[in-house]
C-alpha cells in the first residue's frame, strides 16, 4: 500500500505523504508522516522499512534510524530477511 501511496505523492508533486505504519501487527491503524525523499531512501534496502515510534517488534527487527514522527527498521531475523529480500518489488530480476 505504501509503495502506491509514494506513486500518488510523486504524481501529485508533494514533498511528503502520510504512510501506513509497516509494523508487524495487522491491527496496526496508525500512520507516520515522512517526506518522499526519506521514504525511499528507507525502501531502497529490501529489509527496511518505516514504523511509529514503538512498534518495532524486537525479536525480528531492530530499530536502525529515528526521526521526528517515525522509525526505520531493519528485519534482521535471517529467515524473513531473505524472504523480504526474495519478494522485494523493487528488487532487480535474477
Amino acid at each position: 500500500m505504501n509503495e502506491r501511496i509514494a506513486e500518488t505523492a510523486e504524481r501529485f508533486e508533494s514533498g511528503s505523504a502520510e504512510f501506513y505504519c509497516e509494523c508487524a501487527d495487522p491491527a496496526c491503524t496508525e500512520w507516520v508522516e515522512a517526506t518522499l525523499p526519506s521514504y525511499e531512501d528507507v525502501r531502497s534496502e529490501s529489509t527496511q522499512f518505516i514504523l511509529a515510534p514503538g512498534h518495532a517488534l524486537p525479536e525480528v527487527e531492530e530499530v536502525v534510524e529515528r526521526h521526528e514522527g517515525f522509525n526505520v527498521v531493519e528485519k534482521v531475523e535471517p529467515t524473513l530477511a531473505a524472504i523480504l529480500t526474495h519478494l522485494d518489488p523493487r528488487a532487480e530480476p535474477a
